[in-house]
C-alpha cells in the first residue's frame, strides 16, 4: 500500500512521546496545521531531512503549526535521534507492529505528512525532496499569513532528491 495522498484523510492516533507525554493527532489538529514525519534513526535519508524539518518547525514556532516526529525505534533510539539532530519538536514511538505507520501505508522512511485542521492530507513527501520541503514551508507560511522563511541556505550542500 502506498503512502497517504493529498486529500485523504489522516488516520488519527494516540502514541507516547519520548517526554513521557500521550500526544494524539486529534488533539494536535484541534488547533494547527501538524506536519507528521515518520522516521529509523538507522535511516540515513532521514538523517539527511530530520534538520531541515527542525527549520521548518523553528520558523513558524509559536504559531497555529507543530512538527511531529514518528519514529519507529525504541525509546532510547529516538531520544539519542532528537538529541544528535537537536530536534525541539516532540517525538513519539510507533513500536513494532508498526500500526500507525501501517495506517499512513508507510513503506519508506522518511515519510512526511502536512495535515489540516480538519484531518484532510494536504501534501506528501516521501524521502528526501528539496523542491517539496520548499514547497511546504511555503504552503505552510500562506496558510499562516507569514512571510516565508528560507528552509535551505547558499551553504547548505544537499541532493535535489534521494529516496527513502
Amino acid at each position: 500500500m502506498p503512502a497517504l495522498t493529498p486529500g485523504k484523510t489522516a488516520p488519527d492516533f494516540s502514541l507516547e512521546g519520548i517526554d513521557g507525554k500521550n500526544h494524539s493527532i486529534h488533539e494536535e489538529l484541534k488547533s494547527r496545521l501538524v506536519l507528521a514525519a515518520f522516521y529509523k534513526k538507522s535511516c540515513p535519508v532521514c538523517q539527511l531531512t530530520f534538520p531541515f524539518l527542525e527549520r521548518i518547525g523553528k520558523a513558524y514556532a509559536g504559531l497555529s503549526f507543530e512538527v511531529l516526529g514518528i519514529a519507529q525505534d525504541e525509546p532510547h533510539e529516538a531520544e539519542q535521534f532528537a538529541e544528535e539532530f537537536q530536534l525541539s519538536f516532540p517525538i513519539v514511538i510507533d513500536e513494532e507492529p508498526y500500526k500507525v505507520s501501517s495506517a499512513y501505508g508507510i513503506t519508506n522512511v522518511p515519510s512526511i505528512f502536512l495535515i489540516d485542521h480538519d484531518g484532510k492530507i494536504l501534501q506528501t513527501l516521501v524521502g528526501f525532496d528539496k523542491a517539496g520541503l520548499i514547497e511546504t514551508s511555503k504552503f505552510i507560511a500562506t496558510r499562516l499569513h507569514q512571510p516565508t522563511t528560507p528552509v535551505f541556505t547558499k551553504a547548505d550542500n544537499v541532493p535535489d532528491f534521494k529516496p527513502g
